[in-house]
């Protein structure tokens, strides 16, 4: 139900994006043709991406946080289940990034004016979106006023909540600076595609030891020093980055 649920609310938003986005008069971060460079500004930002996701994990694994069972993957075909997720990866980064980089990082900077409040801006919608539980929320449908009574009377106060939600909103804000700094819709695309790709693979091959979470977003204080230290090493490196800023609207600071 969960998921149903999510896959509606997304549908529902891009309709009324679609239905709104005519009257906005915004000038957003054009695609242009996929040449040499920008497949190069996508494949190394989807890199970093990757590596980021896979420190996190590779961290997880020396710390005795849980093992890596590759036959999960390799019985299902590894090629074919690879494929599958590289697919998906792609296709939800190319979907979220044309929104939230390519049209809500344009409309707070066209009212706001400084990049700093456009990038911030959308990370906060970023994360928002990206917060809301879908599986709570129909299992507290489900369970009827219990269900409800649960979660006004506690369950949005806990620290893993809104441990996700800072997480989630820190990575909009990458995103949103990677976009900004090359120029380039590609690289967020990228970025977001090898994150997407390397949490696929590692939720599937990733077995987490009885007491710790598989879950990048799950709360805990040792995860969050590794996942800052990838995040931050991501930032950093994107710094090799090339720019392309020839077809694109770069927002200035």
């Amino acid at each position: 139900p969960g998921d149903v649920l999510n896959r509606l609310v997304i549908l529902s938003i891009f309709l009324a994006v679609w239905a709104v986005y005519p009257r906005l008069g915004v000038k957003t971060i054009r695609l242009g043709r996929l040449n040499r460079s920008r497949l190069k500004v996508g494949l190394f930002s989807l890199a970093l991406g990757f590596a980021a996701v896979t420190a996190f994990f590779v961290y997880k694994y020396l710390a005795g946080h849980g093992v890596f069972d590759w036959q999960r993957i390799v019985r299902f075909g590894l090629g074919k289940t690879l494929a599958w997720y590289a697919l998906g990866a792609v296709t939800v980064a190319f979907i979220e990034e044309i929104f939230f980089r390519g049209i809500a990082l344009q409309v707070f900077y066209q009212d706001k004016r400084t990049a700093r409040w456009a990038i911030a801006l959308s990370a906060l919608l970023f994360a928002a979106v990206h917060f809301i539980d879908f599986q709570a929320i129909a299992q507290m449908t489900m369970e009827g006023n219990a269900g409800y009574f649960r979660f006004f009377t506690g369950v949005w106060l806990k620290p893993a909540l809104w441990y996700k939600f800072g997480l989630l909103a820190v990575l909009g804000a990458v995103l949103a600076y990677l976009c900004q700094r090359t120029g380039s819709l590609y690289a967020a695309i990228g970025f977001h595609a090898g994150l997407v790709l390397a949490v696929r693979i590692a939720g599937k091959a990733f077995v987490a030891a009885p007491g710790y979470a598989a879950d990048i977003l799950a709360y805990s204080g040792s995860d969050l020093i590794i996942t800052g230290a990838a995040l931050a090493g991501a930032v950093a490196l994107a710094r090799f980055l090339p720019r392309d800023l020839r077809h694109a609207v770069r927002l200035e600071k």
